[in-house]
């Protein structure tokens, strides 16, 4: 039987952040540019620097 973990709960589905990143990516930004315009910029308007490197 499998431990029980709630790691998960702190991490919703990210389904803007996600649709944000499809857009990009059909502007022509491959994966480096957006996890840079990401940490930069803050494009997915996360509350602290270690989870906008998380994704």
């Amino acid at each position: 039987m499998l431990k029980y973990s709630s790691s998960m709960v702190s991490k919703p589905f990210l389904y803007l952040e996600m649709k944000k990143a499809a857009l990009l990516k059909l502007e022509g930004l491959n994966d480096e540019e957006i996890r840079k315009k990401s940490i930069d910029e803050n494009i997915f308007l996360t509350k602290s620097e270690r989870r906008n490197t998380e994704y």
